[in-house]
């Protein structure tokens, strides 16, 4: 089986790459340009075609060709382009939807996502309005550079906090208890490289996962949340729950097996 993903949001792409090759010797490539390279990851798994959209598109069709599951990563407008297309009426089509492409759209976007053969979330609130067949996939992290940093010492007491329009929730939470020391950190005016980071949110005692999005604050846990927790950073979820162990489901192995269940469902 050969897998096709083109964009790669938030790494995931290549991390799934990875994991399929290392658990279930399925062959995936990750085709990406510079705009969609969020975390500017770079795998053996991942090629930057860096150009610009239309030849984008032009390039990953093209390679599609010799792939057996196309894996698309939000860029859903390339759907209907795909599938009506005459190499790729029997090809299977994958659209993973990831959070902001997808919540509170469904019904915008169903003139796009009808067109795939399956549909994928990566956090269990985006499945609210899904179409029947929908399925969650636990997100993975990169738990290789992740394990580079479990055992760092962490400074006592001390909160990190990622602002995403929900620093007064964090100020309240980190409020109860008076020495808890509050870190925010503005990704857009102190940009750092995903490694860096890593680095950063590893020396801190507790990590606030909150997040709003059109002043409401969504109900699932962060990337950032997760990578967190496997460095051995306690989390305070977006309700309040303080976490402290990784949760199994995001394993890469029991991520991988459920994959592997979808793909083959697929194409039996």
């Amino acid at each position: 089986m050969k897998v096709l993903h083109i964009c790669n949001v938030a790494g995931v792409g290549g991390y799934l790459a990875e994991f399929m090759a290392k658990y279930h010797d399925i062959k995936s490539l990750v085709l990406i340009t510079g705009r969609y390279n969020d975390y500017s990851l770079s795998t053996e798994f991942v090629k930057n075609l860096d150009c610009k959209y239309k030849e984008f598109f032009v390039r990953c069709w093209l390679k599609g060709l010799f792939f057996d599951i196309i894996h698309i990563h939000g860029e859903d407008k390339t759907l209907k382009i795909l599938k009506q297309t005459l190499p790729y009426r029997n090809k299977k089509i994958i659209i993973h939807y990831h959070g902001s492409d997808i919540r509170g759209r469904w019904t915008e976007k169903r003139n796009r996502w009808k067109y795939a053969d399956k549909i994928i979330v990566s956090t269990p609130d985006l499945l609210e309005g899904a179409p029947e067949g929908t399925e969650y996939l636990p997100n993975v992290i990169d738990e290789k550079i992740c394990s580079l940093y479990q055992k760092r010492s962490k400074e006592k007491d001390s909160c990190f906090h990622v602002d995403h329009e929900a620093v007064k929730v964090a100020s309240d939470y980190c409020a109860r208890a008076p020495q808890w020391r509050l870190k925010i950190h503005d990704r857009k005016a102190q940009p750092l490289n995903h490694f860096d980071f890593l680095k950063k949110l590893s020396s801190y005692e507790y990590y606030i996962d909150v997040k709003k999005r059109e002043g409401k604050i969504l109900t699932a846990m962060s990337l950032t949340g997760l990578e967190a927790l496997f460095m051995g950073v306690k989390v305070i979820t977006w309700d309040g729950t303080l976490i402290s162990d990784f949760p199994c489901q995001h394993r890469s192995f029991n991520v991988a097996l459920k994959l592997k269940g979808i793909y083959e469902d697929l194409i039996k």
